[in-house]
């Protein structure tokens, strides 16, 4: 709901290495997300789990009907950041219940990947800004081209 709160980067993996840097530097950060992400935090945290610089708790989108449920349970265990898309690429799948599962993260950083869902779907979250990021870009429904990814950063 404000524009003050949105920056700009040329890619999503920008975004994912910002949000990734934010986290605990003196223990292994916590991050819960999906099975079913998109390849710019995929590859990276797959890399990084490598290393034994993050611990990657991944939830299984199918069966998707439950996925929020799920979601919401894991996210109580507490992480340091939970990401997850809205709309998933891998399957077209709108997750439902998105207040359910950041009310039960906690104290942790909390993304929305809003990237198959900006300008293919209405979205509002308008009620949880003052909470999660949410990030996406332009290149693929909003038609903006490359190198035009966003950023929305709660106080």
């Amino acid at each position: 709901p404000d524009p003050s709160t949105v920056v700009f980067a040329p890619n999503t993996h920008e975004f994912v290495v910002r949000v990734l840097a934010s986290l605990p530097a003196r223990r292994v950060p916590r991050v819960l997300t999906t099975d079913a992400e998109f390849h710019s935090l995929t590859r990276q945290l797959a890399r990084l789990e490598e290393e034994g610089l993050v611990a990657v708790t991944r939830v299984p989108t199918v069966p998707h009907a439950t996925l929020g449920e799920r979601l919401a349970e894991a996210a109580r265990a507490g992480f340091d950041l939970v990401w997850v898309s809205e709309v998933f690429f891998s399957s077209g799948f709108v997750l439902d219940g998105l207040e359910e599962v950041v009310t039960a993260c906690g104290e942790a950083v909390v993304v929305i990947d809003g990237y198959h869902s900006f300008m293919a779907r209405p979205v509002d979250l308008s009620r949880l800004a003052g909470r999660v990021f949410y990030t996406a870009g332009g290149y693929k429904y909003a038609m903006a081209g490359e190198g035009c990814c966003f950023l929305h950063c709660p106080p």
